[in-house]
């Protein structure tokens, strides 16, 4: 659902019933084809070459409207927000709606449920949209535009995102179809090479699924463990977050697919607090299903039990050919079963529960490293850390691949033989220190890697970019950070010839990022009343001291104030000139 448009729509669709909309919505860069409507820079990258996806007002007739739908969601958690930029320029715009339909049997004839809505000029700029989702079931999100009266009506639309939508925890909502990311299931620090990675579509081979089981299709998601070429048994371990369960007749169900024969097993196995020792609840041999081609369902019975957690084992034997993979994680109502951590914290594998904004801070707020091992630092495998935490944006025909020499190198999906782009992703990072600085190792002979950084708002950095060096050895790339309170680093390789070159990366560290142990908030000057006569200036002092460094908001009448140049905000407080 996340999408920037650089590479195509990411999954969303045109409608294709012609009685529920008249014309469709088109990927774009530049200027659009009439004078005075539309953007003439995309948003992400605020240039002409840069995507986005736009409704063109001119052929269509005054009235007729335009609707695009999202991928099928299985699921959301109750802090699930949207958040999206629009562009809505010209003299005759008319209006964009963000509608959502239900379904549980996936018909999706349920009427739009209008969740948000704009009209009018709003100048030649793009401006930010965010809705609430919440926690909900089986569900489609549209954007419907509409035509005005005459061409100068262009919308357009760009950088997609869902935030914090992955399970939440409550009663019922520990399910997981992997959608919007692992829902609390992650892989722990002391495993070998092999790795679980969140994946979309087919992988590279003949033996991962085509499609994953909650939406059937490539645009699904799904955990993944390729066996890659390993020259003997290797396991990986996926842990569940600590939780109980209240019924003697619970029951975990979810769904795998093994294909291959070098897998050697998927095991389920519970870890009690207190204990040094795993029970095996379930498991199956992969040479039963060295064959098998389609998804096949898990039924395993839990029990009651106090604090514990799940963890699903993957076994590769020697070889290369085999693959795992899992989707559609559900407990069965009657579990009762609960999270130990609320929606907000994350997990340590203490127990502990830590703010979730703590996690891959760059500082070790589990005290047991759990929240910072997979937060991008990586040697890709010599340590036991596997990707930690990177994982491939899906592209068309190429991807980033770790080799058994543990780095990380651009190879080829299915045999493609030109070339194209591969994008590693980092997970998201938190509150970095002016002095924070990124170093990594490279090869590049016949190609290019790109290090941009994405901000929270949508910017994209430029940290890097290398070019072939005509040797296979390897070079050392130093990068400035600074202080930033969300962001990821994203490395695109760029291959000129797949096969008679290298294009690789490897120990990638963060330098001096942290900014210490959690400091609880404290407002330290508190704003007053002040009465003031008409057109003159007013200062309303508020500051505030915690760490990470707290963000002081303000509103009018409850709502975030208007777009008016008379407000300024600064780190002492709020300043309104000619008050009125």
């Amino acid at each position: 659902g996340d999408c920037d448009f650089q590479h195509g729509i990411c999954g969303w669709s045109n409608e294709p019933d012609s009685d529920k909309d008249d014309f469709d919505w088109t990927r774009h860069a530049g200027s659009t084809y009439s004078t005075g409507t539309g953007p003439s820079a995309d948003h992400t990258y605020g240039n002409s070459s840069g995507g986005y996806l736009y409704m063109e007002a001119s052929n269509p007739q005054p009235g007729s409207k335009t609707v695009l739908n999202s991928p099928y969601f299985h699921s959301s958690g109750p802090e699930c927000t949207f958040r999206f930029w629009y562009h809505m320029y010209g003299a005759n715009v008319d209006k964009i709606e963000l509608a959502i339909t239900h379904d549980t049997e996936r018909v999706w004839r349920s009427p739009y449920d209008t969740l948000w809505s704009m009209q009018g000029d709003h100048n030649d700029t793009w401006m930010m949209g965010e809705v609430k989702i919440g926690a909900r079931k089986e569900f489609r999100l549209h954007f419907i535009g509409y035509v005005g009266v005459s061409y100068d009506g262009d919308i357009a639309i760009d950088d997609l995102e869902f935030l914090n939508c992955a399970g939440s925890g409550l009663i019922g909502d520990l399910d997981c179809d992997f959608e919007f990311g692992n829902c609390g299931y992650a892989q722990p620090f002391y495993t070998e090479k092999l790795d679980w990675m969140w994946m979309q579509g087919a992988n590279s081979g003949y033996t991962a699924p085509d499609t994953d089981h909650s939406t059937e299709s490539t645009l699904g998601h799904y955990m993944y463990l390729e066996s890659g070429n390993n020259s003997a048994a290797t396991t990986a371990l996926l842990e569940g977050p600590w939780i109980t369960t209240q019924a003697p007749d619970c029951t975990l169900i979810f769904y795998y697919h093994m294909n291959g024969q070098n897998i050697g097993g998927l095991n389920v196995k519970v870890r009690e607090i207190g204990t040094n020792t795993t029970k095996t609840l379930w498991t199956v041999n992969g040479s039963a299903n060295a064959t098998a081609s389609s998804w096949a369902k898990a039924l395993v019975n839990v029990g009651e039990r106090s604090l514990f957690r799940v963890e699903i084992e993957g076994v590769a034997n020697a070889g290369y050919l085999g693959d795992v993979a899992i989707d559609d994680i559900e407990w069965n109502p009657r579990c009762q079963a609960k999270k130990l951590c609320h929606d907000d914290q994350y997990s340590c594998r203490d127990p502990k529960c830590i703010p979730s904004f703590l996690e891959c801070n760059f500082y070790d707020d589990c005290a047991s490293g759990s929240d910072e091992h997979h937060c991008g630092q990586c040697d890709f495998g010599n340590t036991g850390f596997g990707m930690c935490g990177w994982v491939n944006v899906p592209q068309e025909h190429m991807k980033w691949y770790l080799e058994d020499e543990y780095y990380m190198q651009v190879t080829t999906i299915n045999w493609y033989y030109g070339t194209g782009d591969a994008i590693l992703e980092s997970p998201l990072l938190h509150y970095s220190n002016s002095t924070c600085q990124m170093k990594f190792k490279y090869q590049v002979y016949q190609g290019t890697i790109t290090a941009n950084m994405l901000l929270e708002n949508g910017t994209t950095v430029l940290l890097s970019k290398v070019y072939s060096t005509y040797d296979l050895d390897w070079h050392m790339v130093t990068v400035d950070i600074g202080a930033h309170d969300a962001f990821k680093i994203q490395f695109i390789g760029t291959p000129t010839y797949l096969y008679w070159g290298m294009t690789a990366i490897d120990d990638i560290a963060f330098m001096n990022c942290d900014i210490g142990p959690e400091a609880p908030v404290k407002i330290t000057t508190y704003p007053t009343d002040a009465n003031v006569p008409p057109y003159v200036d007013v200062m309303f002092n508020c500051t505030a001291t915690g760490n990470p460094p707290p963000k002081i908001t303000w509103t009018q009448n409850g709502r975030s104030l208007p777009d008016d140049p008379r407000f300024k905000v600064s780190d002492q407080g709020l300043l309104i000139q000619n008050a009125d």
